[in-house]
């Protein structure tokens, strides 16, 4: 037991670890706050406790996930600039067979032609 006390409320003594009178229930002020401030450290060192059960870390799932949407992203781009590249060489070879027919039209042979006989 511990020290004892005078409540303020009816006069009765009672254990100053009490958070209230035993005779008639009113609360003593320095137990209500310890109380309370150890319900608080309890709740902080449940949280805790929650925390390192139950927060997942980012792992080799995270980075598995990330690589593949890295190699999604470059399958894409390599797509998008080839198709482009491949268009734009299209393009030209059809530029180059036009120049060419017209200048056969004209009578006029190519470097190509001139070359290969």
């Amino acid at each position: 037991m511990g020290k004892e006390i005078i409540c303020k409320s009816c006069g009765a003594s009672f254990d100053e670890a009490l958070v209230r009178c035993p005779y008639c229930g009113s609360g003593h002020l320095p137990a209500e706050e310890n109380e309370h401030m150890q319900n608080l450290e309890d709740i902080r060192q449940d949280l805790q406790e929650y925390e390192k059960e139950n927060v997942k870390k980012p792992g080799k799932k995270l980075a598995a996930a990330l690589l593949i949407a890295l190699l999604v992203i470059a399958a894409i781009v390599w797509f998008v600039v080839s198709g482009i590249w491949s268009a734009s060489s299209r393009e030209r070879d059809k530029s180059e067979q036009r120049k060419d027919d017209f200048l056969k039209n004209q009578g006029i042979s190519t470097q190509v032609e001139e070359s290969n006989r």
